[in-house]
């Protein structure tokens, strides 16, 4: 005999198979939110991540270009007999009368060519390998440019701390990075943590640390100049007066400092020191 089922004419038995229903679709939608959240983490995260390896790659550039550098000096003194307070970094190839000197390490007689330094390390925008290359800084107000300079300063905690020729520190720069490659270059120095504040120095912006000039006379001493000017200069020029940055608690030949008082422009510095009396 075959056996009919006849649904419950019970209203309460169909309500809670309703009920049940409802549950099931409710449970799935929010599975799929879960889901769908799970993959928008992992996808920010996935970014951040990459990010950060970005910044810790320009990072390594800028310490590998200050290392180049500062080997470039040392060569060229070994190797040529030079003092330290003669060699300089003049980048422009159509003069020839200073370019190609002896005491120029970026000349046919150097011993190294301009470093191939990566612009979206820097916070200016508007920043090129070009603006870089160039002998003096693309704007007068320095705020919509980006430089590399060596020159001299008198430190108050560092080597002999005077401002001759031969009791200065000798060092080179270059501004203005962006906040997170800054601190991952001091994190890869020092190991100063990447959520740390970088060290500050009230006005020891580009244009008081200045640059090293070819002199008027070949083999003399170089000069300091505006780092707004292009050419040679024959005035010995004063260094500026500054404390190197403190990480860690401990005075520091390299890295990153910020600036106290001055636009996002011209702020985060990386410097170099490649000799000191």
């Amino acid at each position: 005999m075959t056996k009919v089922r006849f649904e419950s004419s019970n209203p309460s038995n169909r309500n809670k198979q309703s009920g049940f229903a409802i549950g099931v679709v409710f449970l799935v939608l929010v599975l799929i939110g879960a889901i769908m959240s799970a993959i928008t983490l992992m996808s920010s995260a996935s970014q951040d991540t990459s990010r950060d390896n970005e910044n810790r790659s320009l990072a390594n550039g800028i310490i590998r270009d200050g290392a180049g550098i500062a080997n470039a000096v040392n060569t060229l003194i070994s190797a040529n007999g030079l003092r330290v307070e003669q060699v300089f970094m003049f980048r422009d190839s159509t003069n020839t009368a200073v370019f190609n000197r002896s005491q120029n390490i970026l000349g046919p007689k150097g011993s190294t060519n301009f470093p191939q330094l990566s612009p979206t390390a820097y916070s200016f925008t508007g920043c090129t390998q070009t603006i870089l290359g160039t002998e003096a800084a693309a704007s007068a107000s320095l705020a919509d440019t980006c430089m590399l300079y060596m020159t001299r300063v008198k430190t108050t905690n560092y080597g002999q701390g005077g401002d001759g020729l031969r009791d200065s520190t000798y060092m080179l720069y270059t501004a203005p990075l962006t906040e997170a490659v800054a601190k991952q270059v001091n994190n890869l120095l020092w190991q100063s943590g990447s959520a740390e504040i970088l060290p500050s120095i009230a006005a020891a912006t580009p244009a008081a640390l200045q640059k090293l000039a070819p002199p008027t006379t070949v083999g003399a001493p170089t000069s300091l100049q505006a780092v707004t000017v292009v050419g040679t200069a024959a005035a010995v020029g004063t260094p500026y007066s500054m404390a190197l940055p403190t990480i860690n608690g401990s005075v520091r030949p390299e890295g990153i400092y910020s600036l106290d008082t001055t636009a996002p422009q011209t702020r985060n510095i990386y410097y170099k020191v490649y000799s000191s009396y």
